[in-house]
């Protein structure tokens, strides 16, 4: 029987916004958990009925822009199409609610979500200000 993928955006409740904290925890096991989780929009992804990754986004620039604020996929579910799946599912968010554009970022060496990325239509840019640090790709989608 092939693998399912499921992807749903989920409404932020404090219980939803705990499981999403323990998920960044599992994905990113060396950073902080974001802390903006509240104002996001936020999508689960599940492969086979079982959590694999989540996403958000955030609305930033009254409305105009779509910010990918956090992703991830845990370990053992990498290199199933999850995360393009997720960017493409916050890409028609930003659509349908009329943004103009979407950004993003990621770490330089983080090739996976840079194919991702441009797979989806993304092309890098610089910003007037690097939000995150010099050691980031800035990313950008005009809708």
């Amino acid at each position: 029987m092939p693998s399912s993928l499921s992807v749903k955006r989920i409404a932020c409740t404090t219980p939803v916004l705990k499981r999403l904290d323990q998920l960044d925890r599992k994905c990113f096991p060396q950073d902080e958990p974001w802390d903006a989780k509240e104002r996001a929009y936020w999508w689960l992804a599940r492969w086979d009925g079982v959590e694999a990754g989540f996403a958000g986004i955030l609305e930033v620039d009254g409305g105009q822009t779509g910010f990918l604020c956090r992703a991830g996929v845990l370990p053992e579910f990498r290199g199933n199409g999850i995360q393009r799946r997720l960017i493409q599912e916050r890409v028609r968010f930003a659509r349908s609610h009329g943004y103009k554009q979407v950004i993003t970022y990621t770490s330089i060496d983080n090739t996976a979500s840079s194919n991702n990325l441009i797979a989806c239509g993304f092309v890098l840019y610089q910003p007037e200000y690097s939000f995150v640090g010099p050691n980031y790709n800035y990313w950008y989608l005009t809708l």
